[in-house]
């Protein structure tokens, strides 16, 4: 049987992100437990018996701590400095990788819940995918309403029938509508196309 933590967890990778890691279960989830790590990685080997998710490991980078977007931009406002946008988002990948547990849903799990499964993660976009991941969790913990608004780019894509542009990891439509980047070593011209798309579309935006 699944438990509400179960549903959470399941309902959130199948609705929002495409990935979680072990660690960020653990902590978000089983925080409370005296070993968090050991308590999620038991749940978790029941829900994957269950087909409700996979499990697969990756070289990541080491998860950088997201406090607060790199960069808030809205309609009317000047346009960032994209070349020093770029330096920081650059600047932050210092650690060689490490190995990380990652977390996906499954089909199953999909038509349970809605959403989209069987995603698995590729080696070229884990770390980026996990995190996405974090973005999402300090906005469930810090702004509830926000994440409970998010909308995954699997979700935005899936309404809008021939639409091949670029989109954004993320929308979210609380407070207002805003989409959601992660930057990895984003280039000045790939900043730069991003902001022109917001522009025309007329939307804000967080770079994390």
């Amino acid at each position: 049987m699944l438990t509400q933590r179960d549903l959470e967890i399941l309902f959130i990778l199948t609705n929002k992100v495409r990935v979680l890691s072990v660690s960020q279960i653990a902590r978000t989830w089983w925080n409370q437990a005296v070993h968090p790590i050991q308590s999620a990685q038991a749940r978790l080997k029941v829900l994957e018996s269950q087909g409700q998710i996979r499990c697969v490991s990756f070289p990541v980078h080491p998860e950088i701590a997201l406090e607060s977007p790199l960069r808030v931009w809205q309609p009317g406002q000047p346009e960032p400095d994209f070349g020093s946008l770029s330096y920081r988002a650059h600047a932050r990948w210092i650690h060689p990788p490490v190995f990380e547990r990652l977390v996906y849903a499954t089909k199953t799990a999909a038509a349970h819940l809605g959403g989209f499964g069987d995603s698995p993660p590729d080696a070229n976009h884990a770390t980026h995918d996990m995190h996405l991941a974090a973005v999402f969790l300090f906005k469930r913990l810090h702004e509830p309403a926000c994440a409970e608004s998010w909308q995954s780019e699997d979700i935005v894509r899936s309404g809008r029938s021939g639409y091949d542009d670029k989109l954004p990891d993320a929308i979210v439509t609380y407070p207002m509508v805003t989409a959601i980047d992660f930057v990895g070593k984003y280039t000045k011209a790939k900043l730069n196309a991003f902001h022109k798309y917001c522009e025309r579309e007329n939307m804000a935006y967080e770079l994390w």
